[in-house]
């Protein structure tokens, strides 16, 4: 007999083999399954985990938004329930950030391409453009898009998170705090998940404007949004704090070089690709 004709209600939790004694595991708080999963109850449970108000990610965003220190400090010290995963709270905002590029894709090449045409050195233009067998406009185009996505995929958490979550490790270590490097790297994937939350709802919001408003809005809340966070999470003192700021202005230098990295290696690819 397969196990789909096998099946009935648990008697004890498959999680943690308690007896079950209510709708929910006393003692690891699984859900426990009164009938054969449907695909109801799957899509009722994705909605559950997303906008609960225990460990709901809207509950985290919101709680981000208020006190974001406190919402990594409240992780480190164990109130893991309560919230989203730091990991999967940045992996998430990358998606976000993904989704907000796909939504907004053509009207944001429509915009490049004329702040390209319109140069106001347009000799320069002309002659980066015969470079390029005319397609200047498309393979720079192309070659931002293509570093914007790999930037959200993997540099985010490469040249951002990890080297923020290092150097101000090593730095509160100097000043005789005791951190370890998941704690400090609780912090900056919050961080840095919230900011790409943010920004991806910003534009969104604000498709219609310059994007280089978008970009400063962007800078700002990268500079602000750590020491908002640092009051409750990191020893007060004006060094403590100038070390998170040093560290998010480290940390954004290494993103914008391997932004630029990619940037330049896709141009050089597109060309390659074109010779015969």
């Amino acid at each position: 007999m397969s196990w789909q004709d096998s099946w009935k209600p648990a008697e004890v939790c498959p999680e943690c083999q308690v007896e079950v004694t209510g709708r929910f595991c006393a003692n690891c708080g699984q859900k426990q399954l009164s009938n054969r999963l449907n695909f109801y109850e799957l899509l009722c449970d994705l909605v559950s985990r997303v906008t609960s108000f225990e460990r709901g990610l809207l509950f985290t965003f919101w709680q981000m938004c208020l006190r974001p220190g406190t919402v990594a400090q409240q992780y480190v010290l164990g109130r893991q329930k309560s919230y989203t995963n730091p990991l999967t709270y940045f992996f998430l905002s990358v998606a976000a950030q993904l989704a907000a590029i796909w939504l907004l894709e053509t009207p944001m090449r429509e915009g490049l391409a004329k702040q390209f045409r319109e140069q106001p050195n347009q000799e320069a233009f002309e002659k980066l453009n015969k470079m390029f067998d005319g397609n200047a406009v498309d393979i720079f185009i192309d070659s931002y898009f293509s570093a914007i996505q790999q930037a959200y995929l993997y540099c985010a958490l490469l040249f951002f998170c990890f080297p923020f979550s290092v150097i101000v490790l090593w730095g509160q270590r100097l000043l005789g705090n005791r951190f370890t490097w998941g704690e400090t790297s609780v912090f900056s994937l919050y961080i840095f998940g919230h900011s790409l939350f943010a920004t991806a709802i910003l534009s969104l919001l604000a498709a219609g404007f310059d994007m280089s408003w978008q970009l400063i809005f962007t800078a700002v809340l990268m500079l602000v949004l750590p020491q908002q966070a640092h009051t409750n999470f990191f020893p007060s003192g004006w060094l403590s704090r100038s070390l998170t700021l040093l560290s998010t202005l480290v940390s954004s230098m290494f993103l914008l070089l391997s932004i630029g990295g990619i940037f330049f290696i896709s141009v050089m690819w597109a060309v390659a690709s074109r010779i015969p």
